[in-house]
């Protein structure tokens, strides 16, 4: 793939690939672009599937362009019931992760308040330390105690 980008004398103005499906918004070079691809190995050889009606199909959803906006229409099976399992059910953490990945269920990181700052120790830190000075019959050596304060016992 990226042996191929390289080669190709103009970009695509949008390159996404989910394993081996590929969907690229192409200038008028596209015959270019699928012999670079094809040239690479015998035996991987691409095809393109172009959009008409200003719609394309992309995996489970279908691309509409309307008005200068892109709309998703997601494809979903007679039998989708527009449930989704509760993360903290008793179901395997395998069919959750891919749940979390499959429905893009992100963090939301631009929402996020620091609502505390420690300049001096890490709490979290402070709080193993004190937690390792207190055992008196643990394997560990206490050597990671050393930046410790005695204040703190």
């Amino acid at each position: 793939e990226e042996i191929a980008m390289n080669k190709l004398l103009v970009q695509p103005l949008f390159y996404f690939r989910y394993i081996d499906v590929i969907l690229a918004l192409l200038s008028n070079i596209i015959n270019d672009i699928l012999n670079t691809f094809n040239s690479l190995h015998t035996r991987l050889q691409f095809i393109i599937e172009a959009g008409t009606d200003n719609r394309l199909s992309f995996l489970d959803t279908m691309l509409i362009i309307d008005n200068h906006r892109i709309i998703f229409d997601t494809y979903y099976k007679k039998t989708f019931s527009g449930r989704f399992v509760n993360f903290h059910s008793n179901h395997p953490l395998l069919l959750l992760t891919d749940h979390h990945i499959n429905f893009d269920h992100n963090f939301r990181w631009n929402e996020v308040k620091i609502l505390d700052s420690e300049s001096l120790y890490n709490k979290k830190l402070v709080s193993e330390m004190v937690h390792i000075k207190r055992q008196k019959q643990g394997l560990n050596k206490q050597n990671e105690t050393e930046s410790l304060p005695e204040s703190y016992l």
